[in-house]
């Protein structure tokens, strides 16, 4: 499949780390790991390896039909701002990794 048939496989990781829907920031005991995971998801929806200009994997707006596509672009964009806000790389460096 192409890039739209990609994102409709990350529906179910989309609904467990969805950066805008308030809900879901609400179902995790803790936000700054929730904020963790956000980082990897990001760099999943822009494709890391897959293109040598880091665009997302789907044109702005990927799978599924009216009103229930997924914008590749600003759920990226999201989740690295709130990452940022509830600051969980600092939680990460601080707390997860070894000091050296």
């Amino acid at each position: 499949g192409g890039p739209a048939d990609a994102l409709g496989a990350l529906r179910p990781l989309h609904a467990a780390l969805d950066p805008s829907d308030p809900s879901v920031e609400g179902g995790w005991r803790r936000n700054d790991v929730w904020g963790l995971l956000l980082v990897p998801y990001a760099l999943l929806l822009r494709g890391g390896g897959s293109d040598p200009h880091g665009s997302p994997r789907s044109s702005p707006r990927g799978a599924g039909g009216s009103g229930s596509g997924m914008n590749a672009t600003e759920v990226y964009t999201q989740c690295l701002m709130v990452a940022s806000q509830l600051k969980s790389l600092t939680f990460a460096r601080l707390s997860l990794l070894p000091s050296l």
